[in-house]
């Protein structure tokens, strides 16, 4: 699912060698990929949102849930799930499936925030400003509240994944620079 670029890798086994912390090449990677996602997703929502003439955030749901372009891995975190916790609940990651779920978990959210803007959220405003190009959009509490769940999925969807293949990035590497390191012939591995 994840993998690690050789620098991460190679600066791994060598932590571990030392006997040093490994661990904050890790966050290092989680980190990039988190910000790379986001500065790509920033994009992707300037441009859907200037090509929609809606004023309501149904733009949102059209756009990066409902586009065939997407890929099911995109479309849970848009939609604020992750595929493990679909094939969790429903057995399954078919993209129609996920397409689906991620449409009613929309829906759910969306009514969760109409709620919270009802219910006394005035005092309060969120709005992000995206400016690519020069040319500005604005999202309203509901639009902000929906993207910062997006990039709070994603964030979390990255560190399990990046936690968990970690290991199996690792494994071999290291393997053979202690094997190395002890004098053992490769031929022998």
């Amino acid at each position: 699912m994840f993998s690690f670029k050789s620098t991460v890798i190679d600066a791994t086994v060598e932590k571990l060698i030392n006997g040093q912390d490994y661990r904050q090449e890790v966050v290092n990677d989680i980190n990039v990929k988190f910000l790379d996602f986001t500065l790509e997703f920033f994009k992707e929502i300037v441009n859907a949102k200037l090509n929609d003439k809606k004023l309501n955030l149904d733009w949102y749901k059209q756009h990066f849930l409902n586009d065939e372009n997407y890929s099911k891995s995109d479309i849970d975190i848009f939609s604020g799930m992750n595929l493990k916790t679909i094939n969790n609940i429903y057995k399954t990651t078919i993209k129609q499936v996920v397409i689906d779920v991620a449409n009613k978990n929309y829906d759910y959210l969306k009514d969760l925030i109409q709620q919270l803007e009802m219910d006394g959220t005035d005092e309060l405003n969120i709005q992000i400003k995206i400016t690519k190009n020069d040319i500005s959009v604005d999202l309203n509490l509901s639009e902000s509240l929906i993207i910062l769940n997006a990039l709070a999925t994603k964030k979390i969807t990255l560190r399990g994944g990046v936690w968990s293949a970690i290991g199996k990035s690792v494994e071999k590497p290291l393997l053979i620079k202690l094997c190395n390191l002890c004098g053992v012939s490769q031929k022998k591995l």
